[in-house]
């Protein structure tokens, strides 16, 4: 800029296009010059579920929400690995915690999609966003009182929660699943701490089935069975 004063960077007519919009603050931004394919696709999901939403839209001051739906008030941002990390971006640790607050604070919720998530888990990501949204009740549903529990091996669970946890398996002293029929529907792990405490480490659900009942049937067989005070 001191080298070349006469020099512009931005048109007089962008410049003011972005005056306006930052003045306006909750109407939507200028359109960005760039939009990765995985928020592209999760566009034309939500346009599979004749769900309307917003791209870009300020409702945080200075800040912005990759996709609003405001009738769910719901927000989602896809969090690029690099541009969204301390070293590449300069965001802080607490940069996606403050978005999510503000964005509560605003009576919206926030899903943050990050991703290696999107690309490893996508199915898994997208049953969460649909869930999310309240557009699964066309999925079957299955009933606690039609399940039977029981204690679950360990090579039998860690392909079922690789599958349908957003977080995949982890170990744990016990893992407890519930069977819908031969099919097993669900899996709670749970981990001894030491001969008093206990930790819920995993719960996840065959994300192509809706559930009544099973979580706390399978946690009422654990508190059975384990001497759990």
């Amino acid at each position: 800029i001191k080298k070349y004063p006469e020099v512009k960077i931005v048109s007089d007519l962008q410049h003011n296009k972005n005056l306006e919009a930052f003045a306006l603050s909750n109407l939507t931004a200028p359109k960005r010059f760039y939009v990765s394919k995985p928020e592209e696709e999760l566009r034309s999901f939500l346009d599979e579920l004749n769900v309307e939403y917003d791209v870009n839209r300020h409702i945080l001051i200075g800040k912005e929400v990759d996709i609003l739906i405001p009738s769910a008030r719901l927000g989602i941002e896809f969090d690029g690995l690099k541009w969204h990390s301390e070293f590449f971006a300069g965001k802080g640790r607490l940069y996606h915690l403050d978005k999510t607050i503000r964005c509560n604070e605003k009576g919206y919720g926030l899903i943050h999609i990050f991703e290696d998530e999107y690309y490893n888990s996508k199915e898994i990501v997208l049953s969460k966003i649909r869930h999310a949204l309240g557009l699964d009740y066309n999925l079957p549903k299955i009933s606690g009182r039609k399940t039977s529990i029981s204690v679950v091996d360990r090579k039998v669970v860690k392909p079922f929660m690789n599958t349908n946890h957003i977080q995949g398996f982890i170990g744990g002293t016990v893992h407890i699943g519930a069977y819908y029929g031969d099919s097993l529907c669900s899996v709670m792990t749970l981990k001894r701490i030491n001969n008093d405490e206990w930790e819920l480490v995993r719960f996840a659900s065959d994300i192509h089935y809706r559930y009544q009942g099973v979580a706390s049937k399978i946690f009422s067989f654990f508190v059975k069975n384990y001497n759990i005070s």
